[in-house]
C-alpha cells in the first residue's frame, strides 16, 4: 500500500488516507533549507491532529479553506472537516 501525494489531488489522497485505502498522505516540504522533499504522514497522525484540535477548540468547528489543500495547512483543514462530518 502506498501513500497518496498531496500534490496529485488533496481531497481524493486524504479520503484514501482516512479510509485505509492509502498507507497515508506524501505531503512536499516547503524547500526552505535545499529542495524540496517529501515527508510521509500516517493516517493515525492525520486523525490525531484532527482531534486534537477539535479537543483544543472545545468541537467541532466551520472550516474555511483559505490556504491551498496542497499545503499541509490546508490539507488539515479539509481533513478536520471531513471528520467532523462537516462540508
Amino acid at each position: 500500500m502506498q501513500h497518496a501525494r498531496l500534490a496529485d489531488n488533496p481531497r481524493r489522497a486524504l479520503a484514501a488516507a482516512l479510509s485505509g485505502e492509502a498507507a497515508g498522505i506524501a505531503v512536499a516540504t516547503s524547500g526552505s533549507s535545499g529542495a524540496p522533499r517529501e515527508v510521509l504522514i500516517g493516517p493515525d497522525a492525520l486523525q490525531a491532529s484532527c482531534a486534537a484540535t477539535t479537543s483544543r477548540l472545545g468541537g467541532p468547528g466551520a472550516w474555511l479553506l483559505a490556504i491551498p489543500a496542497e499545503r499541509i495547512g490546508g490539507a488539515l483543514v479539509v481533513a478536520r472537516a471531513s471528520l467532523d462530518g462537516m462540508p
